[in-house]
């Protein structure tokens, strides 16, 4: 029994003596793979993005800082907008008139006097009903001198000038005339130093 002991132990001996030279190969392969792993990860690493680095919140002179909200503005040079209210620019009585002599100006011809006079004050509430801001608005109340309203010239303003046949409709600052043939003219009031300078001249039809 103790010499078949014996032998078996020699012969496990023996074939792991025999095994040896395998582990040596597979060994030598495993470190070969590991060594190419790492190769690879060192390349990866070389090749990736460099990321910027992490800034701290609190570094408060790279926060951008947004100016303040502005609930009025002066008027640009480049601009009509004088006053913003609720985010909404309003235009004062003379930038609104500006714009009714150009709309006025491009309307067709009309024929005689009554048109003319009915064209004119269309035309200033159509401008006004579209610019001018609400009579109830409290910026409209507390403005209202140089933002307030505009209306048509009423019948008790408008007078048939006898020596020139001409109607003449009078209005704060300015004097429209108007011609029988419907042609419209509008000037200036001359006030001190300043003389009378027309500033809008549309032919009848």
């Amino acid at each position: 029994m103790k010499k078949s002991k014996l032998k078996s132990k020699a012969n496990k001996k023996n074939s792991r003596i025999n095994e040896l030279p395998s582990l040596k190969v597979e060994a030598a392969k495993f470190s070969k793979r590991i060594e190419k792993k790492i190769e690879s990860q060192k390349n990866e690493s070389k090749t990736e993005r460099k990321l910027p680095p992490l800034v701290s919140l609190d570094d408060v002179s790279l926060v951008k800082k947004k100016p303040p909200f502005i609930t009025s503005m002066k008027k640009r040079s480049n601009s009509v907008a004088t006053i913003n209210v609720s985010g909404l620019y309003q235009l004062d009585k003379r930038q609104r008139f500006e714009i009714f002599k150009r709309r006025l100006k491009a309307k067709p011809p009309v024929k005689n006097t009554e048109e003319a006079i009915q064209l004119i004050n269309n035309t200033l509430v159509e401008i006004e009903d579209q610019y001018a801001p609400k009579k109830d608005s409290k910026f409209c109340a507390l403005n209202s001198k140089k933002y307030g309203r505009m209306y048509p010239i009423p019948e008790d303003r408008i007078k048939f000038n006898l020596d020139t046949g001409i109607t003449e409709m009078l209005a704060v600052g300015i004097i429209i005339y108007v011609y029988g043939n419907g042609s419209i003219e509008i000037w200036t009031v001359s006030r001190g130093n300043f003389f009378p300078n027309k500033i809008l001249a549309k032919s009848g039809a």
